[in-house]
């Protein structure tokens, strides 16, 4: 069924990076690798390290404004010969999506979205938000493109910025609720369980990192569909908040939902404190 699909895919951003590069990297050979671009060990790399490694030449912070653009706009151009279709976008099954996602997330990382757009840089959010709309119409999309969107190599991505990106607020905004909110909450829990989890130090940094970017997905979702009900679900299993000590604003079966889900996940004392905590910010 849906949830154990969402539970099997979910494991990937849960487990070490290495699964999901591994995975990316099959599917690359696939495909194959010809491509305008790189994308380093499978995964995309922060859109300001792409745009100045890019075969256009190689662009040093104290470049002018002027050549970023120039590049930048290059690049796009050029990437936009091998960004998958609307079709695909929409059909093609969870491996494809998440090579899918590689560009989608490096195009992404391109956009701008701080207000000072230009006739060029609308016709690139346009573009950007009309395919991320198609590849979050669908579960096998919605779960690809957060695969790579979450564990992205670097820390400056367009996870890392403060604000989810414009185009991908919009799109998530047209998205099937009932397939995109229960998975942005899985994308906080599950990285969230797995800081204290892992005995390897860098994964759990990773793991954490994840956490981080997920709870401002998950953030900017907070006024959509049911989202804060299954948050305060979420709080109330961490909390033990249950056996008949449930609030009356919080749903009993979302709460039966979750409490399966942490059983699932065999999370202890330790990640149900660290998860109540990540619930918790959300409402602050």
């Amino acid at each position: 069924n849906n949830a154990m699909k969402l539970f099997v895919a979910l494991s990937l951003l849960t487990t070490s990076r290495l699964h999901v590069t591994e995975a990316m990297l099959q599917q690359q050979q696939q495909i194959g690798s010809q491509r305008p671009y790189v994308f380093l060990q499978g995964l995309p790399p922060s859109s300001s390290n792409f745009l100045r490694t890019t075969g256009f030449g190689v662009f040093s912070n104290s470049d002018s404004q002027q050549q970023q653009q120039y590049s930048r706009r290059t690049t796009i151009r050029c990437m936009s010969q091998d960004l998958p279709s609307i079709e695909e976008l929409k059909s093609d099954p969870f491996m494809k999506q998440i090579s899918h996602s590689e560009k989608l997330v490096t195009l992404l990382g391109s956009v701008n979205d701080n207000g000072t757009a230009g006739d060029e840089d609308e016709r690139i959010m346009s573009t950007t938000t009309n395919l991320l709309k198609a590849q979050l119409s669908h579960s096998d999309g919605i779960r690809g493109f957060f695969v790579t969107y979450l564990t992205a190599l670097g820390d400056d991505t367009p996870a890392d910025s403060l604000d989810v990106p414009l185009a991908l607020t919009s799109a998530m905004m047209e998205a099937d609720s009932s397939e995109l909110i229960p998975l942005a909450c899985m994308n906080v829990i599950m990285p969230t369980a797995m800081i204290t989890m892992h005995e390897d130090e860098e994964l759990s940094m990773q793991s954490q990192t994840t956490a981080e970017r997920g709870l401002r997905v998950l953030q900017t979702l907070l006024s959509r569909g049911n989202t804060a009900q299954q948050c305060k679900a979420i709080l109330a299993v961490a909390k033990g908040n249950i056996d008949g000590k449930i609030d009356d604003d919080v749903d009993v079966g979302l709460v039966e939902f979750w409490i399966e889900f942490f059983d699932k996940w065999g999370y202890k004392e330790l990640q149900k404190r660290d998860i109540e905590q990540a619930m918790i910010s959300l409402f602050a």
